[in-house]
């Protein structure tokens, strides 16, 4: 150790006769650890000859200070010894007194680039730069994955249980059952549509219709393509095969469920898959298995017959979605053009857009919320809750359209089923893509809910007023659910939807007589028992005055 220290003192220019071990130690203890840190290396010490490091060291009175490029590039002289101070290293020149321990010198080397490596390093960035998948600028794409911060919360939600659709999640073994039912449809597709032009459904007819298929989805390949954020690693061939397999799938599903005149017809297969018609309609609705909204318009008008020309794709899958209980009591959007909605995820979000928003309304800021309380302590505080019943049609308010009126919250009734958390955790994901356009209605009708749910409790009351129809069983299920919803989900950075309900809500419950009543019941009214016993307490009360009366009458008489 005192070898490796006399060493360290050399370099700086310190005599170790002259200044005793403490010294030096305080001294070059920072020296020391920052240049070992950035690169600097001892030289060997010979421990053969340990007298070498008590004799002193003759340094010259006036040393000049080497450039740095020098110590790292020139080698040590040969007839240096390992205990003299390399003639090369970068250090300070000493003083009388010693250096200063506040004056720190950082060792580095700086050189020159071989000019080929600099235009070969220059045009590798320029092609990224000019690359528009490479730079992040989401303006092109319209499917993307899911963000992994999101995907590691509950990454079961994302993932598809019964069917693949698109690339993404294609060639999953699990998912491989239904691949023949796609290609079952497909064939049966064909055949009704070669049927209903007046052929027969041969061999050669579906060849012609199926090549028909191909030259229309093929012209489609590189804008289809172009909508993944990620790239597709499939060729030219197996991706038309998907893309034509996977959009005739959903269409035919869709039409069996809509088309009710055909939808017992001896050839539809859909009956088959009766028993996964609900997990099938979830797998549909995920952020990373859907197909561009423009392929799968492309194979429905290859679909028509005279008689269809009419049948609207988009008034069918709408039509779908409100079978499996999904648009029920959102409001009907006539007018959605197909180029606004990209995808099936898409469709819905813009036909979710709540009545207000609709009308124009302007939303809050974002800097302007406050959270409110939960449920119980909003009793407490003296607001009532009312369940608005949303009209099947969507003539009424939807999910969204929660008011605050006169101290009572007017929410909109929420299912809870097994699919529901799979579904709010993509149309939030997707919300936190930018082809959502900043608006989140979504995402802060899940902050509005955390909010007002903080345990089972809150769960139980919401329950019992009717603005949840729990179908889980379990309201620490649903209240975990809410808690952790909103888990690495950014907010929209502009807007708030219930900005001002929140300010409705805060300003009543700060009124001194609801914070005096929300404590009295928190206090001395918060169970069954302590109600009675405040009951108790007053007619006890009221009966022994009743008796002192009674007792000072009787005494006058």
């Amino acid at each position: 150790m005192g070898g490796l220290i006399t060493v360290i003192a050399k370099h700086f220019g310190f005599n170790p006769e002259e200044h005793p071990l403490p010294a030096l130690l305080d001294t070059l203890y920072f020296d020391a650890t920052h240049l070992y840190k950035t690169g600097f290396s001892l030289p060997p010490i010979d421990t053969a000859q340990p007298a070498a490091d008590t004799g002193p060291t003759a340094q010259p009175e006036a040393q000049s200070v080497p450039s740095v490029q020098q110590h790292s590039t020139k080698p040590a002289p040969p007839t240096q010894s390992a205990h003299d101070t390399p003639a090369d290293s970068a250090q300070p020149t000493p003083s009388a007194t010693g250096p200063s321990s506040s004056t720190h010198y950082c060792v580095y080397s700086k050189g020159t680039m071989d000019e080929s490596r600099v235009t070969h390093i220059s045009i590798q960035l320029c092609q990224k730069l000019l690359n528009p998948s490479a730079v992040h600028g989401h303006s092109q794409f319209s499917i993307f994955r899911v963000p992994n911060q999101l995907r590691k919360v509950y990454e079961k939600a994302y993932e598809p249980q019964i069917v693949s659709i698109g690339p993404y999640h294609r060639g999953k073994a699990h998912l491989q059952g239904m691949e023949k039912y796609k290609m079952h449809l497909l064939r049966q597709l064909l055949k009704r549509i070669i049927r209903r032009r007046g052929g027969e459904g041969g061999e050669n007819e579906i060849q012609e219709e199926v090549r028909k298929f191909v030259v229309a989805i093929g012209a489609l390949e590189e804008s289809a393509r172009q909508c993944y954020d990620q790239p597709i690693c499939l060729h030219s061939e197996e991706f038309v095969q998907m893309m034509i397999v996977d959009g005739c799938f959903i269409i035919e599903l869709i039409r069996s469920f809509v088309d009710v005149d055909n939808r017992r017809q001896e050839d539809d297969p859909s009956f088959v898959l009766k028993l996964d018609l609900y997990i099938t309609s979830r797998d549909f609705l995920l952020l990373e298995n859907q197909l561009p909204l423009f392929v799968m318009l492309e194979l429905f008008n290859l679909m028509k017959i005279p008689s269809q020309q009419n049948c609207d794709l988009i008034c069918m899958i709408t039509t779908y979605l409100k079978y499996q209980n999904l648009l029920i009591g959102f409001p009907v959007i006539q007018g959605i053009s197909s180029p606004e909605c990209k995808h099936l995820l898409d469709l819905i979000h813009h036909y979710w857009l709540p009545s207000s928003i609709l009308r124009g309304r302007i939303l809050g800021q974002r800097d302007e919320l406050k959270v409110i309380r939960c449920a119980t302590e909003l009793i407490e505080a003296g607001i009532k809750f009312k369940k608005v019943d949303a009209h099947p049609e969507g003539r009424g308010p939807s999910m969204f359209d929660i008011r605050f009126k006169n101290g009572r919250l007017e929410i909109p009734t929420l299912i809870i089923e097994d699919e529901t958390e799979s579904f709010l955790r993509n149309i939030i994901a997707y919300e936190q893509l930018p082809l959502a356009n900043d608006i989140c209605y979504a995402t802060d009708y899940m902050i509005l809910m955390d909010c007002l749910i903080d345990s089972r409790r809150d769960v139980q009351l919401l329950c019992r007023c009717g603005i949840i129809d729990n179908r889980l069983g379990d309201d620490e299920v649903i209240a975990t659910l809410f808690n952790r919803l909103g888990d690495y989900v950014i907010p929209s950075s502009c807007h708030f939807f219930y900005s001002e309900l929140f300010s409705q809500v805060n300003k009543h419950c700060s009124k001194k007589k609801n914070k005096w009543m929300a404590k009295l019941r928190h206090d001395y009214f918060n169970s069954p028992w302590a109600v009675v016993s405040f009951w108790a307490a007053v007619a006890l009360l009221f009966f022994t005055f009743l008796q002192t009366i009674y007792t000072v009458l009787a005494f006058y008489k």
